[in-house]
């Protein structure tokens, strides 16, 4: 047990490092989305390959390159990538916020994934078939939905216990007679 789940008495600090290893394999598996192609397209005799934040082109002895906003997927793996290691470094003994934080990452996560998810699904056809970055993605949005429901949960944990303590300490004061001064 970590130092801060010793000195609050109740292991608190290993609530939330669950929810931090997934938020942390989640920005690493966005990361990774970055060279792999999420679709390619095929239209006579070119190909065009579809990446979750630029497109590029082959045809013809020709490549060009159409960068698309990247901004989504840094903004996701800077937000799981801090609030996972936090959590994963058991930071959330004692910062309570911090869970309803790593929430809010699982589920911008799950919001970016899944719409992308979806977005490309809903373009496979004849001529264009998924990529292994469209698995990742796939992952990605697995993993999120299981970041974001142990976050919830460890919010509402790390509230009770904290909840619990206040309580021990309050009777404890009444026992011992000393009142608290108002």
């Amino acid at each position: 047990m970590t130092e801060a789940g010793r000195a609050s008495g109740n292991g608190a600090a290993n609530v939330g490092r669950i929810t931090g290893f997934l938020l942390i394999a989640a920005a690493v598996l966005a990361v990774a989305t970055f060279w792999l192609p999420v679709t390619t397209i095929r239209v006579d005799s070119s190909s065009w390959d579809v990446y979750a934040w630029k497109d590029v082109m082959r045809g013809g002895g020709m490549q060009s390159s159409d960068y698309v906003s990247a901004v989504p997927y840094v903004l996701m793996v800077i937000a799981a990538g801090v609030a996972g290691t936090l959590l994963a470094v058991g930071m959330g003994a004692r910062r309570g916020v911090l869970f309803w934080v790593a929430a809010f990452a699982g589920g911008l996560v799950l919001q970016i994934s899944s719409g992308d998810v979806v977005g490309y699904a809903r373009g496979f056809g004849d001529d264009s078939s998924p990529g292994s970055g469209f698995w990742v993605i796939t992952l990605v949005m697995l993993v999120a939905i299981a970041a974001l429901v142990t976050g919830l949960r460890d919010a509402v944990v790390s509230k009770v216990l904290r909840r619990r303590r206040w309580a021990g300490r309050r009777a404890a004061r009444w026992r011992t007679g000393s009142q608290p001064c108002f």
